[in-house]
């Protein structure tokens, strides 16, 4: 089903021309991001459609949401993960005003929630407790996340 990933670099001209694409091409994405060998790749394609689509992808928020909440579960390196914060954070800001708190408290919540975690294992367990990932994800989506 999931043949080698086609070139994501032209993607965002494409999607501009037709958005009648985008629910196809989101759907084709989330899965990718359950494949080892297309996480990375659709996850920067995610990002990018979020950087170039951010209106329309507003209405995708609730998804992007739950790629948040299932960032660990993918297999990204973190400069991947934190990318598809940043455009989830970019979405984020063309929300409606009224909606922009909420969706921030729960985008934040995800992390804060895995950084408590992570903090209160025991440190001699041998799991890493390096809260690092959790405060570039948390620093990203309040980098990019703006009420113009």
């Amino acid at each position: 089903m999931y043949g080698a990933p086609f070139s994501f670099s032209s993607l965002n001209c494409v999607l501009s021309l037709s958005l009648i694409s985008l629910d196809p091409v989101l759907s084709y994405l989330m899965k990718g991001l359950c494949q080892t060998t297309l996480a990375t790749p659709s996850a920067k394609a995610i990002q990018n459609i979020c950087c170039v689509c951010r209106d329309h992808m507003a209405h995708h928020f609730n998804g992007l949401l739950e790629i948040a909440r299932s960032l660990d579960s993918f297999s990204l390196p973190p400069e991947a993960s934190v990318g598809l914060l940043k455009g989830t954070a970019l979405v984020l800001a063309r929300l409606p005003l009224d909606k922009i708190s909420e969706c921030l408290s729960e985008l934040c919540a995800v992390q804060v929630e895995a950084l408590k975690k992570l903090l209160s294992q025991d440190p001699n367990n041998g799991l890493s407790s390096d809260p690092t990932l959790f405060l570039d994800r948390l620093a990203v989506i309040f980098r990019y996340v703006s009420y113009h």
